[in-house]
């Protein structure tokens, strides 16, 4: 059996994590072992994409590796004294058992000269290859040993280091080629639905999905009602379930549909009670999906909620919200509550745009008030990060696009700035990457180039950094 290289690299990579992570929290060492899976995936579909045989991706792979040693160490011991300890022993462990095994290599100089000369091999001929293609792929080597993180307060496209969206993150490309008013879901199995006006402007009721993996793109089912400004909501039985949106011919829709991946197939279920377009939904951990908000078929801006249950399929209205809201950001938290953030009503002048937040609790069944942002907001997006904070970024302001960026802590129910993106933008799409790190793209901007510019935001460290979009 002729197995690849790189699967071997991989595999030793893969030990690698499990030594230095020892006697951390499994939680912990899960999400360190995902990040360099996400990296090792990463680099192996470059390797694939750019045609490189299995010797060059090796290559790549055990490169970033020895390139990724000290940023490995000092992240472990940058924790507090448990992990220091956990470290030494870590440490100790490894002088144990990688010490048998080399332990004859080193007993003469011919050993000790030929794994030198390795080691060196590797740095050199690998290193220009690792930064020529980091650009590219956006892993975890730091951008700032080789120069990119001094961009310029505004850095043009063309001085911004590059990106493509579809090797961080695959439906993020995709967001990018959509029209506004479409919606964007990643399925169960890694595709990636589209709904909406996705082909011509005569063909509202298409949908089509699209496989990364293979870079194909198939048509479905035709929906049952053409809608735009919709909202679409994985369920946890891998269907997708569509709610409201606005026909072509202006009308605001109470329907609802539900796709079914396997089959391929659309069928109508239970209407809404209101009819409803820019509205927000977000699925509980009990399965069900709530929907909040929007605006109805005459323009009233809404406050009503309701929820839907897919196992009886039926819509059940609960309290309104403390203020009626459209193009509004609705995020599920860690403990399963949801957190609705801003949006617009149909007044003018500075009450038309909140810089509110509340929280619905579905144990309680009640709303509750989550404090206020520095900024009004609509059009914004919200993620919640891997330590259950929420990051929300850009949206239409009272005069102009946002581009301070603000965190959520539903632990002491407070607002604090996290910094300042390059480009103000609404109507954007943000994910969180595997790492950690929230990439923010696509949407308008004043000058134009949301679509050519990327931005990506550290938690850790709590910076920002914008990348060109490759096309």
């Amino acid at each position: 059996m002729n197995i690849p290289r790189f699967f071997i690299a991989a595999g030793f990579v893969r030990w690698w994590v499990r030594l230095y992570t020892l006697g951390l929290p499994s939680e912990d060492r899960h999400a360190r072992r995902e990040e360099i899976e996400s990296d090792i995936w990463e680099q192996s579909e470059f390797g694939r994409i750019a045609g490189n045989p299995h010797k060059t991706t090796t290559l790549h792979i055990c490169t970033r590796f020895i390139l990724g040693i000290p940023m490995d160490v000092s992240w472990r011991l940058s924790g507090n004294g448990v992990e220091r300890n956990a470290a030494m022993i870590g440490a100790q462990s490894a002088r144990q058992g990688g010490g048998r095994a080399l332990r004859f290599a080193f007993r003469s100089y011919v050993g000790i000269g030929t794994l030198s000369a390795a080691a060196v091999l590797v740095l050199m001929v690998g290193s220009w290859t690792v930064i020529r293609d980091q650009a590219l792929v956006g892993d975890r080597v730091d951008t700032s040993a080789i120069g990119l993180s001094n961009l310029a307060p505004n850095p043009s496209v063309s001085d911004a280091p590059k990106i493509e969206l579809s090797s961080v993150v695959p439906y993020m490309a995709v967001k990018a080629r959509t029209r506004q008013g479409d919606t964007v879901t990643r399925l169960s199995d890694g595709r990636v639905l589209v709904v909406g006006d996705f082909s011509s402007l005569d063909d509202w009721n298409g949908a089509q999905v699209y496989n990364p993996n293979k870079d194909v793109w198939k048509s479905t089912a035709y929906l049952v009602d053409k809608r735009r400004w919709h909202s679409s909501t994985l369920l946890l039985d891998g269907r997708v379930l569509v709610t409201g949106g606005r026909e072509r011919s202006g009308e605001v829709l109470h329907t609802v549909e539900v796709f079914d991946p396997i089959d391929n197939s659309w069928t109508s279920t239970s209407v809404m009670h209101y009819g409803r377009a820019f509205h927000g939904t977000a699925l509980l951990n009990d399965g069900r999906v709530l929907a909040v908000g929007g605006f109805d078929n005459d323009l009233r801006t809404l406050a009503s909620a309701e929820i839907y249950d897919p196992d009886t399929q039926t819509w059940t209205l609960i309290d309104d919200m403390s203020e009626s809201r459209f193009f509004l950001s609705a995020s599920v938290l860690h403990d399963g509550r949801v957190l609705v953030i801003g949006g617009s009503n149909n007044s003018t002048g500075p009450a038309a745009t909140h810089k509110t937040a509340e929280i619905y609790d579905p144990v309680s069944d009640n709303w509750s008030q989550a404090g206020q942002l520095a900024a009004n907001r609509t059009g914004h997006s919200s993620t919640v990060l891997k330590d259950g904070r929420v990051l929300v970024v850009g949206g239409g302001g009272l005069d102009s696009n946002l581009s301070l960026a603000e965190i959520y802590d539903p632990t002491i129910n407070t607002w604090s700035p996290a910094g300042i993106t390059t480009l103000a933008r609404a109507g954007h799409s943000a994910a969180l990457m595997s790492d950690g790190r929230v990439i923010v793209a696509g949407g308008w901007s004043d000058d134009g180039s949301a679509n050519h510019v990327a931005e990506i935001y550290d938690p850790r460290v709590g910076t920002w950094f914008a990348m060109a979009v490759t096309p």
